[in-house]
């Protein structure tokens, strides 16, 4: 076993810093990483301890996980497929909320129920994390799609 000096490290009652801003707080230990000595600390890693991470910290990401996002993507895309337009107002700058580049006359853009224009690789990637519009915050596909 080894043990470090405790000396340099946490202070037992949580006190700010000189470098750090009076919201942030340094704490001591769990009891359970303290040895009888109160000035060191036992430095291991047991099973329990990898045990008490959150499960999606201990395994990447499953096959029915990427099986799933491949089916979200492929109805976003579905959904999307029935949005498509086609930009032909002489309305000068229009601007994708997400990249906030212009939108082109003559791009494909898809345009969601609550008629919001976007580029439509941008949105794609959007509704692959939310299901709302980048604007209003509507909901962008209905549930029985998503």
């Amino acid at each position: 076993m080894h043990s470090v000096s405790m000396r340099w490290m946490m202070p037992s009652v949580p006190r700010p810093s000189m470098h750090t801003g009076p919201h942030c707080q340094r704490y001591e230990l769990p009891p359970r990483m303290r040895s009888s000595n109160t000035n060191t600390t036992m430095i291991h890693s047991t099973t329990a301890d990898i045990n008490e991470r959150a499960p999606e910290q201990q395994n990447p990401p499953n096959q029915s996980s990427r099986a799933s996002n491949r089916l979200l993507e492929r109805r976003i895309s579905n959904f999307l497929i029935n949005s498509l337009g086609r930009l032909t107002t002489t309305e000068e700058n229009i601007v994708c909320t997400i990249c906030q580049e212009e939108i082109k006359l003559e791009k494909n853009i898809a345009i969601l129920s609550c008629n919001h224009i976007y580029h439509v690789g941008c949105i794609k990637n959007w509704l692959m994390i939310k299901n709302e519009c980048a604007v209003c915050r509507a909901q962008a596909i209905p549930d029985e799609n998503v």
